[in-house]
């Protein structure tokens, strides 16, 4: 019996932790002439890419680092791997300022929301697309999305100036919440006091309680009858009435 335990622990466990998300992704980094040479970085599904010292080239100046096949700026802080990819170095030539008619920034404004400081603009190639930041989170408020003035961005759109994305929200009024208690004088079982929101319908217990020598008559609010198709919009106590049997 204890070997029969022992094996059923053990396939707990395997099982426990072959269930775990162990897959990891390679990130080669291309230097495009610039060195030293980088190694390759193994990163957990969903993990940062721990950020190298920024590599030289004769001539030029290092700008960026940008994710191969989507030609997208890669924030370090920001941007989670989810696949094989390549970072390739962005580079400017030495003494000449960036080509303004072929790069273009896209800002992020949180509009109150967090996280804080806000998403790192982007500085992206004309006609590519920008990559989408973190979703972000504001007290009482559901978000809408990233907008482009009064329009939902579209984050497949190819961008060919700068730009800014404001995060929209919609202010979430709280439901209110009414409370409705039951009291059986002395019958039972007594149902439990429940929640439902305001504006809303309760369910009639489906156990009516019962008392030795009397005949339930139904819930009662005061002094009436109370009727479980109707909206209950405040607190109440519903109290069981009853009628005594005749010997």
């Amino acid at each position: 019996m204890r070997k029969i335990a022992l094996l059923s622990l053990i396939i707990a466990f395997l099982m426990l932790f072959g269930c775990e998300d162990k897959r990891t992704f390679g990130v080669v980094f291309n230097l495009d002439g610039g060195s030293p040479a980088i190694p390759r970085q193994k990163v957990k599904s969903g993990g940062l890419v721990e950020k190298p010292a920024d590599p030289t080239k004769t001539g030029y100046t290092f700008l960026y680092w940008q994710e191969k096949s989507t030609n997208n700026f890669w924030d370090f802080d920001n941007h989670r791997v989810t696949y094989n990819m390549t970072l390739l170095a962005i580079w400017r030539t030495s003494g000449s300022p960036p080509d303004e008619d072929q790069y273009v920034t896209v800002t992020f404004d949180v509009n109150g929301g967090l996280p804080a400081p806000v998403p790192a603009e982007q500085r992206i190639k004309k006609n590519t697309s920008v990559h989408q930041p973190i979703r972000p989170t504001k007290d009482g408020y559901k978000f809408l999305g990233w907008h482009l003035e009064d329009q939902l961005f579209d984050f497949n759109t190819l961008i060919n100036e700068d730009i800014t994305l404001i995060a929209k929200w919609e202010k979430m009024i709280p439901q209110a919440i009414v409370k409705i208690i039951f009291k059986t004088n002395g019958g039972i079982p007594v149902p439990p006091a429940v929640n439902i929101l305001k504006g809303t319908k309760i369910t009639k217990p489906e156990i009516d309680p019962e008392k030795a020598g009397y005949e339930f008559l139904g819930w009662f609010l005061e002094d009436e009858l109370f009727d479980f198709d109707l909206s209950v919009n405040e607190n109440i106590t519903l109290i069981a009435k009853w009628k005594e049997k005749n010997n």
